[in-house]
């Protein structure tokens, strides 16, 4: 049943996303094309009904279209690495802790399994975002600097340092150690939201404030927990003991990820209050 939970929660989710991530597309490219005749690589011609215009490197037409693509390309980047984050606080609260919750909650489905869809699917996009943001720094540095970008890359990923890092197995394994690292916060972070909307849901009044509130008082818990660690091992985050750091990061993370998902999953079960 967690499947097809996955798989509905997709389907949902997934026309917002990729309309969001055409945007993206859509606004580097307009970007990349600002930067490039801004650095003077080409003139620029606009046809109209009235003739053809020429418009120059100052024109204070094409200034303020410049301004007005920077910007919005500035916002679409920061919408594409937030917009998961807001959407998936609206979809659990809409879905479980309010009208519609009637419906999911007849479902055969337990509420474990309706926490690890929305998780593991969340997670999934904001990953997605991060990668559809690199891409679109990528398309503009590309399109608005040219063959020279290509060459700078490629020289500097034959560089000898760069050589040396991606052939020594002690890179990879960090880099893999990483990429759980990544994850196991993700997960950590969107259950830490889903456990305080869960418990500040749960009342009658003053919701929302009250899962700020818990979302405060859980943060300061889970520092507490951590802060042993830091004490204990004030030399964890030297390059001798990197691995031992980042490990100890990722058991924090799936401890308090565990204790998120249990808090979760029993206000869902014993303590709903749908309004």
């Amino acid at each position: 049943m967690l499947k097809k939970l996955i798989k509905h929660e997709i389907k949902a989710t997934s026309r917002f996303m990729f309309v969001l991530f055409a945007t993206l597309l859509a606004i580097s490219v307009m970007m990349a094309a600002v930067m490039r005749f801004n650095t003077g690589s080409g003139d620029l011609y606009l046809s109209s009904v009235a003739g053809r215009l020429s418009i120059g490197h100052y024109n204070v037409f094409w200034e303020i279209l410049s301004v007005f693509i920077i910007l919005a390309y500035a916002t679409v980047n920061i919408a594409a690495g937030c917009a998961m984050f807001f959407y998936a606080i609206n979809r659990f609260r809409k879905n479980l802790l309010e009208k519609e919750g009637y419906l999911m909650h007849t479902l055969p489905v337990s509420a474990g399994e309706n926490i690890s869809a929305k998780t593991i699917v969340s997670v999934m996009w904001t990953i997605i975002s991060i990668i559809a943001i690199i891409i679109s720094v990528v398309i503009v540095c590309a399109i608005s600097v040219g063959k020279p970008f290509f060459t700078n890359l490629h020289n500097f990923l034959l560089s000898n340092g760069v050589q040396t890092m991606l052939n020594s197995g002690k890179f990879w394994i960090i880099a893999f150690e990483f990429l759980i690292c990544i994850l196991a916060e993700l997960m950590n972070g969107y259950l830490h939201i889903y456990a305080s909307m869960a418990v500040g849901y749960s009342i009658n009044k003053r919701r929302a404030a009250a899962s700020i509130a818990v979302f405060i008082l859980l943060s300061v818990i889970s520092f507490a927990v951590s802060a042993p660690f830091v004490y204990l091992f004030p030399n964890m985050f030297s390059n001798d003991h990197i691995h031992f750091a980042i490990w100890c990061e990722i058991i924090l993370d799936l401890l308090t990820g565990i204790g998120f998902y249990f808090i979760t999953a029993y206000f869902l079960n014993k303590r709903l209050n749908l309004q």
